[in-house]
């Protein structure tokens, strides 16, 4: 006569796999959900952070464009102006742009403007023909 070993309810005679037949298959589908949440939750950070990056590009752009405002009503000044030096803050468009300086050489403008939109800083140089303002160069001064 064989011997019968009760475990939590279950009998445990000869058998060396799982006491019922469905347990692998529940197992199997636990297993898999887990990874699936997992792998959702991976790839919800990943587009929650392309949108961010999405964002700054545009607040950016922004930015650079209010830079170039600010830096043609800083030329516009100067051709009212030939003794304007700069140094204040001016409103374009609604954003507040710095003028930081203006300077001039013998044929040549050059002024530097700064603006922060939303956290995206731009500070810009330009430099300017003198007699009628065109603008010969401009380029972004990394911070």
């Amino acid at each position: 006569m064989a011997k019968t070993f009760l475990f939590l309810g279950r009998s445990l005679r000869g058998h060396s796999g799982p006491a019922e037949p469905g347990y692998a298959a529940l197992l199997s589908v636990i297993v898999l959900g887990v990874i699936l949440a997992a792998a959702t939750l991976g790839f919800s950070g990943q587009v929650a952070a392309g949108r961010q990056n999405s964002l700054d590009r545009v607040r950016k752009g922004q930015s650079r464009a209010a830079a170039e405002g600010c830096s043609a009503k800083a030329l516009l000044y100067y051709a009212l102006d030939p003794g304007y030096a700069g140094d204040e803050t001016i409103a374009v468009n609604g954003t507040q742009c710095v003028i930081k300086t203006i300077t001039s050489a013998a044929d040549t403008i050059s002024l530097v403007v700064a603006v922060n939109m939303d956290g995206a800083m731009t500070t810009l140089a330009t430099v300017a023909n003198k007699n009628d303002t065109a603008i010969i160069s401009q380029y972004e001064i990394i911070n």
